[in-house]
């Protein structure tokens, strides 16, 4: 039998994208990521000497700068292995127009989940438990659109907070990944419910205290310094849910296991018309940092002696954006008038 390699976000897009993956390849061998991992993860499946036969990549944001290096990595053993990407991200997109015969098949869509994408390619026109587990990683990437299946929300809540616990425990998502893939929903896997429980908890005291610190740095704009706290995996819920109490972007400094950086993660509401990638994400490439993401969510690492740096280039992008923005409308007005 061919060998499988399955390379994934760790979050619930990811995670679920694995399930689906798993459900196709039983014998596959399941590997979780980070974005800002990918070429040396890359790099330690193509280097085993059991060189797989196929890998399939989802969720993971291949950056401009990422493109060349995986090119490097993949060209050697092209025709040996069969390479499928899935993803939403709108900067793998660009990259891959720049390294065009990296993948033998390369699925995008930013209006879909990369476990959608992967659900399409693998199992077309299915719609029983493994089109509900899509529906579920599309539901936290907010790209389910029409209404929503009440318990698919909750089960994808479920599975959201059961991951933020540890963000690093990829044994558990192994785990949840081959149970899904099983036939089975969040709620009924060992452990769920446990780490539910304790990833609320974290929450609420991290909401509590980071919206003490939180601050207008610029009109529609709010940041917090949090990098002294402890509270890996929960970032993002914690920005998106204080972004959706003051009506604007967030962007918080967080604590990073690197040595030396911090991780940033800001969040907006659905209508906020602010494109973190153009404000935040420029913001920590100007400092030696990187980001990526969406317009409406971003992540990023900058230098930790740049964090005074990068708090005033956010809010000067902020505002040349909200004045790029207006010139536009102006000339729109111009135009129609």
């Amino acid at each position: 039998m061919c060998r499988v390699v399955v390379i994934t976000h760790s979050d619930t897009d990811g995670v679920v994208s694995a399930a689906i993956a798993k459900a196709k390849y039983p014998g596959a061998r399941l590997v979780f990521t980070r974005p800002y991992a990918l070429i040396k993860t890359v790099k330690d499946v193509v280097s085993d000497e059991r060189r797989p036969r196929m890998i399939v990549i989802a969720d993971l944001e291949l950056s401009g700068g990422f493109a060349p290096a995986l090119s490097k990595i993949l060209s050697p053993i092209r025709g040996e292995t069969f390479v499928l990407y899935a993803d939403h991200h709108p900067a793998t997109l660009e990259s891959a127009r720049r390294c065009p015969d990296v993948f033998d098949v390369m699925l995008f869509d930013e209006q879909k989940c990369a476990a959608q994408l992967i659900l399409s390619a693998l199992f077309p026109g299915n719609n029983g438990h493994l089109s509900s587990l899509a529906t579920m990683a599309a539901i936290f990437d907010r790209c389910a659109g029409g209404d929503v299946d009440p318990v698919l929300f909750t089960e994808s809540q479920l599975l959201t907070k059961a991951l933020q616990v540890d963000p690093w425990d990829f044994e558990f998502m192994e785990e949840v990944a081959e149970k899904l893939a099983s036939g089975k929903l969040p709620s009924a896997i060992p452990g769920v419910m446990e780490r539910v429980r304790e990833s609320m908890g974290r929450y609420k005291e991290l909401l509590t205290k980071i919206r003490e610190r939180l601050r207008e740095v610029a009109p529609g704009l709010y940041m917090a310094d949090a990098k002294d706290m402890t509270g890996a995996g929960h970032w993002g819920a914690v920005a998106q849910k204080l972004s959706s109490e003051v009506g604007a972007a967030v962007v918080l400094i967080c604590p990073s296991s690197r040595q030396g950086s911090v991780v940033i993660t800001a969040r907006r509401p659905k209508h906020v018309d602010i494109d973190l990638l153009s404000v935040v994400g420029e913001a920590c490439r100007a400092v030696g940092g990187h980001a990526g993401g969406h317009s409406s969510a971003i992540g990023g690492r900058i230098p930790v002696a740049a964090c005074e740096a990068f708090e005033k280039l956010v809010a000067l992008y902020h505002q040349r954006y909200l004045n790029k923005k207006k010139q536009c409308m102006g000339t729109q007005r111009h135009v129609t008038g």
